[in-house]
């Protein structure tokens, strides 16, 4: 199934999908999550529709237990409901989302996964926030890239409502919430299309009414609390079944494999690693390079870490594992193990799997980089006789002894031709936001020109005070203008989902967005001679946002510049 394709980061293809899906959202601002809660809030003053036909409702509390109070209060009343946070957020809503997960109401919580304050404040990623909430009773739902995000996010939505058992729907801190990449985004008709209206209607007919009173949340004693809490056994074995039934959908519609836990690598594969999140991507580069060279390795990416599937996960592992080393992105102090790992063991040790010898390890804590050197370090020891049951990746543990030695300098393993660049940026001084902007409007640039008829016409760019596709540039910086010619076609391929990335000619001042739009002075070359014309046309992403200031749009004016050849 085609789709469109379009430049974002992990928390707007997250986003994209809740808003389909979603009634009311209860927020509360939380770095990383933040913009999941803004464009959800953008969208529904824009008057955006969702699948079922209305403006998403959204609400802002005083605080994420407030929010994740109004969540279980909105989903008391019948409304689909959804909220975004992350790390100490997170903690605040566990009560509820106790409360929410026993009434077995269908709800999703998107979350970009934070540290948790130990020693220090730490606002970067890891996994410290979801792993305290694994006793709550939330399915638990994990991608490993802004594509993931948005291919299996409906999945946490559409199993929510037809299971009946809410989800934490979560991906990496600024790892892929921040990342952005140029992606396959969802229709909503496909979206609506996939949704069990049946069970949507079933849930808004349970929905407290004074006409129809009934009693939740009420007092047990010892006699039969135990009883109840069983009870809700039935409906957690089945919910895999019903992971499994979205995945195939997915599937169907985009020719993935989604599954609860997918295996990549060596069909024969002796050693084998298993984790969650972005790290994936990283290992998948390692085992292609490795494999490349001979070697037997893989890795098994874990999708639906809650219920834990343990029949899922034997039915990818290679029957020729004979080492197994499982990755957690979190620190349980004083534990056997972290939580990852213990499940693994126990699934290994039920099926008999006595002779495979298996480790575990931390990596990444408060976002500490996890380059290729560090999984070729983690391969590397699983070739010993006897690797270390407990490791730790990417720093020098020169306390306890239990760091990995890097394996330094690591090859190459990024596609031929990949070019890599670095910013720097001191902080507070703007350089920091400006460069995160300069790389997504790279990514704009290059949608352009993909939809350009370079046949006829090639485009080109200035990029960063750099020109490519080898074309002379004309331009000046006065006040911040630009002064570029153009074709007057460039503009047929140019849509609302694309911002304007020229400015020619024009006073700053028009550089001030209203409404969404601004005029814009270009010229069309026709034999060498110009005609000066006018249009107006929207700068931002996205068509119905307008929150860019002067100041930013002159510095975009800066750092992008179209030319024809």
């Amino acid at each position: 199934m085609p789709r469109a394709k379009q430049t974002m980061d992990g928390n707007t293809a997250a986003a994209h999908v809740a808003y389909a899906y979603t009634d009311v959202a209860a927020i509360y601002p939380i770095t990383p999550s933040s913009p999941m809660a803004d464009s959800v809030d953008q969208w529904s003053a824009a008057g955006q529709k969702n699948i079922f036909g209305n403006q998403v409702k959204v609400v802002e509390m005083e605080s994420e237990a407030g929010a994740a109070g109004a969540v279980h209060g909105s989903l008391g009343a019948g409304a689909v409901t959804t909220t975004f946070t992350a790390s100490q957020g997170l903690l605040l809503m566990i009560p509820n989302m106790y409360k929410i997960a026993a009434e077995q109401l269908p709800c999703v919580f998107d979350v970009s996964a934070r540290t948790v304050a130990t020693q220090s404040l730490n606002i970067f990623g890891d996994h410290s926030d979801v792993m305290a909430c694994r006793q709550t009773g939330f399915a638990m739902l994990v991608e490993s890239s802004v594509q993931e995000v948005m291919d299996l996010s409906p999945v946490a939505h559409l199993a929510a409502i037809e299971g009946r058992v809410p989800f934490l729907n979560f991906f990496d801190g600024f790892r892929t919430s921040h990342e952005y990449q140029k992606i396959e985004k969802w229709d909503y008709a496909d979206l609506k299309e996939m949704c069990n209206m049946e069970a949507v209607e079933e849930f808004r007919a349970k929905a407290l009414n004074p006409e129809h009173p009934k009693m939740r949340g009420s007092h047990e004693n010892g006699d039969v609390f135990f009883q109840h809490r069983e009870a809700c056994n039935s409906v957690y074995d089945a919910l895999p079944a019903v992971v499994e039934k979205y995945m195939a959908k997915i599937n169907a519609k985009l020719g993935t494999n989604y599954d609860l836990f997918n295996y990549y690598g060596a069909p024969d594969a002796d050693r084998v690693m298993i984790a969650m999140g972005s790290v994936c991507d990283v290992a998948d580069e390692v085992i292609d390079y490795l494999n490349a060279k001979g070697e037997k390795v893989g890795i098994v990416k874990v999708r639906l870490y809650r219920p834990w599937v343990s029949s899922a996960l034997l039915k990818v592992l290679p029957k020729t594992a004979k080492k197994v080393a499982v990755l957690d992105r979190t620190k349980e102090p004083g534990s056997l193990g972290e939580p990852l790992y213990l499940d693994v063991a126990a699934t290994l040790r039920e099926a008999g799997m006595n002779d495979v010898v298996l480790t575990g390890g931390r990596y990444g804590l408060g976002s500490k980089d996890t380059p290729p050197s560090s999984i070729f370090a983690l391969f590397k020891e699983l070739e010993k006789d006897q690797p270390k049951e407990r490791f730790t990746l990417g720093i020098t543990d020169d306390v306890t002894g239990l760091s990995l030695p890097e394996v330094k300098p690591a090859p190459i393993t990024a596609a031929a031709g990949t070019k890599e660049c670095k910013f720097w940026g001191l902080g507070g001084d703007g350089t920091v936001g400006q460069f995160t902007v300069d790389v997504r409007d790279c990514f704009f640039v290059l949608e352009i020109l993909d939809r350009a008829d370079t046949a006829n016409d090639e485009l080109c760019f200035y990029l960063l005070g750099k020109v490519y596709r080898q074309t002379v540039v004309r331009h000046h910086f006065d006040a911040g203008i630009v002064l570029v010619e153009i074709p007057d076609h460039f503009f047929s391929f140019l849509d609302g989902e694309i911002g304007i990335l020229v400015f020619v000619d024009t006073d700053p001042d028009d550089y001030l967005v209203h409404k969404g739009e601004c005029t814009f002075h270009y010229r069309i070359m026709t034999d060498g001679e110009g005609v000066e014309c006018t249009r107006k046309y929207c700068f931002s992403h996205d068509a119905k946002s307008s929150s860019i200031t002067r100041l930013s749009i002159i510095k975009f004016c800066r750092s992008i510049v179209f030319l024809p050849m």
